[in-house]
């Protein structure tokens, strides 16, 4: 601004915060207003150098009377002297001294005190000492005249507020510069590369960071335009993101691989090919600056170097798809959770276990997705793992899918902990349908192979018990035939001998129904017609079976044969008719009916294999059986009969014959509507004997020939003597092995047939024939024993086919045997 100082004088000064003009301030912003409102109601101390004291005298009551505090001094000295121990705000200062001019005085106060400021005041007006004075640093010049007291205090006034406007604008400008050195110096230090530039485009802050990312010194740039701060970034002068704020451009923005606006600050990324030899990826923000009314002054970026963190980034991307790539390559499912159970990540195999995809999953809440049966096993788990941060195994949890499948699942619940509380959960899982399918297929093999075991073991105990058992009945039977073959019929004791001998007989068939349960039982395997053994076995049925009860006979013509045990197969016929019998209460029909039957490859798994069977089906009209029932049917020992009737051997025993014979046999029975037993048995193309019937004629079943027997067992030794001399034998009988080789050294006459036990401790059966044959050429052989031929078996004896007889056998059976032996 400029102020009038008088004629020709002009003073200019700068103000930029507040201006006093008279008594009235005009505000401004900054700090300084309060400051000069402060000042206004400060009383000035006014210093007067005036020779004249009357006149001094007047000038301080004038300036009292508007609140100053005035001092005199009367001469240069006394003023000097007075300033040197005391301060002034102003300087009335009389050019005239009596010891010095004004300049004088002017040039001695700034050159020991300072620079008070002051007024000169002359007797006369002299533009020369005006000038000169005002040059000094006069406030204002005054001329002593008549309305000089009138003019003073206006005068002094205008000065003090100069003065105090003066002061108020250097402080200003003072915290200003500090204020613009703090922002420059917080602009240097700044982290991040920062630049300003103004709106003409020149570069007006370039800090310390970006000298070290550009490699372009502060010095070299700051003023410079025309783009140039993009040099070091692109090789050429072009726009960049700080020039995108001040004038906003599409194509510009296209330029960076990313920009966001954030209300007015614009952020965005790119990637420099190179920056000082080597590429980098850089992240930037910029904004535009303005005034208080919204006009731009400029824009300022700020730079980030981010390759390592960008690089980092891609690390972690790549690595996350290497990751996810692995986890969704297993075939175990996986989720991971957050702390409310909410899915946040599944990968393929859990999508391929549920029958859903991995996107269905996210966002859904494990505990609502758990099915009734699934929850009430895996809650308790997850509650589990969640209160013990501590990994929880599952095993068989039952879980279905999307598409109601049934699956089973075993796995790990793992508990994400963060600062020791639990944040999530992650749940490995396998998927075990298959292998738990094959644990209960597996299960049900146990319970069979049990139930195998079980009838296994009664067989071996039939076994085992049969051969005492069989050397027992043998005396009864075979001492019981000699008996009544020698008395007669009307003999008193006739009649007792037959009831021991059938007592017996009824011992060995329990015997026997024992050996077919076990599937032990040596069979006499035969070619037979099995509608002839029907037939010829049908009155002993009838005779068997209660008269109340019909029993049809519908066979089918032209079957094939089969080779079979002829009394086994009669006891099936029996054992099946008896129990049918039992199941009907009062009156009913019991059917049996024969077929033929192909079995082709692709029939049902528990059919027998593929071939040409004789299908015998054996049905009745009784009360059936529950499915509970039928799974036990075929157990030894079990029945469903009272006490006392029944042994519950006799569907056993069925069950072991058909096995024997290579055959099957099937159930089919529902409570109240009777029972179905169908038997398969494989057919023979091997024609049918003439005569299946043994040697009837008595010649035929006696002989001359020398037999030598072997038996360890002193009653049985003693009773096949017996037997044997009753049919015309000469009979040689020996303990053991050791005694059958001495009687044959020194028999001189001839021995046709060996009867041998064929277990026995020294040297089996087998063996001691071997031996005598090589001394005796042509010596047949038969072998009995209380075993069956697998116990045989067991000791390491292999016996010839059709020379073997299982004890307790009849004299009929024993002679034929040794007829047929000698015979062939």
């Amino acid at each position: 601004m400029i102020f009038s100082k008088g004629k020709g004088e002009k003073v200019f000064f700068r103000c930029k915060w507040l201006i006093f003009i008279g008594a009235e301030p005009i505000r401004a912003e900054g700090l300084a207003a309060g400051m000069a409102v402060k000042q206004r109601h400060r009383a000035h101390t006014i210093l007067i150098v005036e020779d004249d004291q009357g006149l001094a005298e007047l000038i301080a009551d004038a300036l009292r009377a508007h609140g100053a505090i005035c001092e005199i001094a009367l001469n240069g000295d006394q003023a000097l002297a007075w300033l040197g121990a005391n301060h002034a705000d102003l300087v009335l200062l009389d050019y005239s001294l009596p010891d010095m001019k004004g300049d004088a005085f002017v040039h001695a106060m700034q050159g020991s005190l300072g620079a008070a400021p002051f007024i000169v005041m002359t007797g006369h007006g002299d533009e020369r000492i005006a000038v000169e004075m005002m040059k000094a640093g006069a406030r204002d010049y005054l001329t002593k005249d008549i309305s000089l007291l009138e003019r003073l205090p206006v005068a002094v006034q205008r000065s003090l507020e100069d003065i105090e406007t003066s002061r108020l604008l250097a402080e200003t400008e003072g915290l200003l510069k500090e204020s613009e050195r703090l922002l420059s110096d917080i602009i240097t230090f700044l982290p991040d590369a920062t630049m300003v530039i103004d709106t003409q485009g020149r570069v007006i802050a370039w800090n310390r960071a970006m000298e070290e990312m550009t490699g372009v010194p502060a010095a070299e740039i700051l003023g410079r335009g025309d783009y140039e701060y993009a040099l070091p970034f692109y090789g050429e002068r072009r726009p960049i993101l700080v020039d995108l704020v001040l004038k906003p451009s599409d194509t510009l923005e296209k330029a960076y691989q990313t920009v966001t606006w954030s209300g007015d600050i614009l952020i965005a990324e790119t990637s420099i090919p190179v920056l000082r030899g080597r590429p980098v990826h850089l992240w930037g923000m910029a904004r535009a600056l303005r005034d208080a009314r919204g006009n731009p002054l400029g824009a300022i970026e700020a730079i980030r170097d981010i390759t390592v963190r960008k690089q980092t980034e891609d690390e972690v991307l790549r690595l996350n798809d290497f990751y996810m790539n692995i986890l969704n390559g297993i075939v175990n499912g996986v989720w991971v959770s957050d702390r409310d159970y909410v899915i946040t990540y599944a990968n393929r195999g859990m999508a391929v276990i549920l029958d859903t995809t991995e996107q269905d999953l996210l966002g859904v809440n494990i505990i609502e997705h758990l099915q009734p049966e699934t929850m009430q096993a895996f809650l308790p788990l997850l509650t589990k793992a969640q209160t013990t941060l501590e990994p929880v195994a599952f095993e068989s949890v039952p879980l279905l899918t999307y598409s109601r499948r049934q699956t089973y699942q075993s796995g790990w619940l793992i508990p994400l902990v963060k600062d020791g509380r639990f944040n999530g959960m992650i749940c490995t899982t396998d998927d075990i349908t298959a292998r738990k399918q094959a644990e209960d297929e597996r299960e049900l093999l146990q319970t069979q192979l049990l139930q195998a075991q079980k009838m296994e073991s009664i067989g071996r105990l039939a076994g085992g018990v049969a051969h005492d058992f069989n050397n027992m009945l043998l005396p009864i039977i075979g001492y019981s035939d000699i008996i009544l073959a020698n008395l007669a019929q009307n003999h008193p004791l006739y009649r007792e001998i037959k009831s021991i001998q059938q007592a017996a007989l009824k011992a060995k068939d329990l015997t026997r129904q024992l050996l077919a349960f076990s599937r032990k039982q040596p069979l006499e395997m035969k070619v037979l017609d099995l509608n002839k053994v029907i037939i010829d076995f049908q009155k002993m049925l009838r005779r068997t079976i209660r008269e109340n009860i019909e029993l049809k006979i519908e066979l089918g013509d032209g079957l094939k044969a089969v080779k079979a045990d002829l009394s086994q197969l009669e006891q099936v016929i029996m054992n099946l008719a008896v129990n049918a019998q039992d199941a009907i209460p009062e009156s009913g029909c019991i059917t049996i009916s024969t077929s033929e039957m192909e079995i082709s490859d692709d029939s049902a798994p528990d059919t027998p294999a593929a071939g040409t069977y004789v299908r015998l089906i054996f049905s009745d009209s009784g009360s059936g059986m529950d499915a509970d029932t039928i799974a036990h049917i075929f157990e030894p020992f079990f029945t469903t009969k009272e006490s006392g009737r029944g042994t519950g051997l006799g569907l056993s025993t069925v069950y072991g014959i058909v096995k024997q014979h290579g055959g099957s046999i099937a159930v089919e029975s529902a409570p109240g509507r009777g029972t179905r037993f169908t038997i398969l048995l494989p057919c023979v193309d091997e024609a049918l004997r003439s005569a299946d019937q043994p040697f009837a004629e008595e010649n035929r079943r006696r002989g001359t020939e020398t037999i030598l027997v072997v038996e360890d067992d002193e009653v049985v030794r003693d009773l096949v003597k017996q037997m044997l001399k009753h049919s015309g034998y000469t009979v040689l009988v020996a303990e053991h092995a050791d005694e059958a080789l001495q009687i044959s050294s020194h028999y001189a006459g001839g021995i046709q047939l060996l009867l041998t036990d064929v277990v026995m401790p020294a040297m089996h059966g087998r063996e001691l024939y071997e031996t005598l044959l090589k001394g005796r050429p042509g010596l047949k052989a038969v072998y009995m024993s209380g075993y069956t031929h697998d116990e045989i078996a067991r000791h390491g004896v292999d016996i010839p086919g059709g020379f073997f007889i299982q004890k307790p056998f009849t004299l009929h059976a024993i002679t034929e045997k040794i007829r047929t032996a000698l015979d062939s």
